[in-house]
């Protein structure tokens, strides 16, 4: 059973790998320098953000979906009040940023930004919740997806001269197609009396101490694209 598992999961990750590797082979083709290097920027930018935001959140529920296996709409119900609670955080963030902004393409790109930090982040919610659940078919179906479509999507965009913004708009409809259906089907038996302060607080103190070598390891792999920038 180990075996088998361990060969869907390589698979599941080895498929979207390729796609991504495909993906920047594209997108370095078709895209100018500077457009690339927005990207890039970007995509260090809201991989730092979804860390330090949502990672706590995803180790928890892949830490804690066992636990609760009697009683799982406790733990999905908080899981999903912790989420709207840090994505109305960040959607407030973004536009009191706008707000400040004088460029309208900044201010386009950090409203894309934003987007696609919270759905992106609830895709990798339903693949920590397939990956604790033991669905290596789930998961590689989840993650095809959202590779597929972003590259598909991104592609078509960059093609239409949308540049950067049409790649993370890719990989914004990637995440969403990814995340639509599977977290309808999760949360749709949540209620708001389900919510547990003392769940979430477990979530939180079990993902927290993690968010912070997590997010050290992966800001060192991508400080220099944002010190090249600077």
């Amino acid at each position: 059973m180990m075996v088998k598992h361990g060969l869907a999961y390589a698979l599941a990750r080895g498929l979207p790998a390729l796609v991504s590797f495909a993906a920047i082979a594209i997108y370095t083709r078709f895209l100018e320098p500077a457009e690339y290097g927005r990207y890039a920027v970007a995509i260090a930018t809201i991989g730092v953000a979804q860390m330090v935001a949502f990672l706590w959140l995803q180790l928890g529920l892949l830490r804690f979906v066992a636990a609760y296996r009697g009683a799982p709409e406790r733990l999905l119900a908080s899981a999903l009040a912790g989420f709207v609670v840090v994505a109305l955080v960040i959607g407030l963030a973004a536009l009191g940023l706008v707000w400040r902004l004088d460029d309208p393409a900044m201010q386009q790109f950090v409203l894309i930004g934003c987007a696609l930090v919270v759905v992106d982040a609830l895709s990798e919610m339903q693949l920590r919740l397939a990956n604790a659940r033991l669905q290596p078919v789930h998961y590689a179906r989840l993650a095809l997806t959202r590779a597929i479509v972003a590259l598909a999507v991104g592609f078509g965009l960059v093609r239409a001269g949308m540049g950067g913004e049409g790649v993370l708009i890719g990989l914004l409809a990637g995440a969403a197609a990814a995340a639509a259906l599977p977290s309808f089907r999760t949360f749709r038996d949540c209620r708001p009396r389900d919510v547990d302060p003392v769940i979430l607080k477990r979530l939180f103190l079990y993902g927290a101490p993690l968010v912070v070598t997590i997010a050290l390891d992966y800001v060192l792999f991508t400080a220099d694209r944002l010190l090249i920038a600077r």
